[in-house]
């Protein structure tokens, strides 16, 4: 009695752990996708230019399905997650700083990640840039003109202050050769005044 009780109770949990797992998947479409959580599958081309002194072989054109209205953000993540290539993101500004070993100024400290697509120079960030199908998103490791324009004011602001203390530099010594002068006029007149009291 206490096997069939035992079996009984047995395939009861089976049954219902069975009925627990099927239930929670979701429906497939005839495409294969998830069509509860996911919406419609495009595709892009990825390619990953590193720096030639990081000696790292290139990604050129690797064909990456992603959802529709991905950011070129979230799909250059998920590409790396997907290579095992290591990606470092600045959280609070949503900008990549490293793919695989090169970060953001290694080789030169004024070069950062940067992105494109089909070959257009984009102006916004990473993760407000959606993708279409067929776009091609290109990381390139290159000159971060904002950065080299802030050191070029920085440096010549630097240089106007230079400019600037030795200009008043110049000016105190001119303005200590006046007192000078002053002084030795004050005491001419000084010898003039006791000159005529004598007589």
């Amino acid at each position: 009695m206490k096997k069939t009780l035992l079996a009984i109770l047995l395939l009861a949990c089976l049954t219902l752990g069975l009925l627990v797992t099927t239930g929670c998947t979701a429906p497939r479409s005839s495409t294969g996708t998830d069509t509860a959580d996911h919406g419609k599958s495009i595709n892009v081309m990825i390619t990953i230019e590193y720096p030639r002194k990081a000696k790292l072989a290139g990604m050129e054109n690797i064909k990456f399905p992603v959802e529709e209205n991905t950011t070129a953000l979230q799909a250059i993540e998920l590409f790396c997650s997907v290579s095992d290539i290591p990606c470092l993101l600045e959280t609070t500004s949503n900008t990549i700083v490293g793919i695989n070993t090169v970060r953001n100024g290694d080789f030169n400290k004024n070069k950062v990640w940067k992105f494109s697509i089909n070959d257009g120079s984009i102006r916004t960030d990473a993760s407000e840039v959606h993708l279409k199908n067929g776009d091609i998103l290109k990381w390139t490791y290159e000159l971060d003109e904002a950065a080299v324009a802030a050191e070029e004011a920085e440096k010549a602001e630097g240089e106007a202050d230079g400019d600037k203390a030795e200009s008043d530099k110049a000016g105190d010594k001119a303005d200590g050769a006046d007192d000078a002068d002053d002084a030795g006029a004050e005491a001419d007149d000084d010898k003039t005044n006791n000159a005529e009291t004598d007589d």
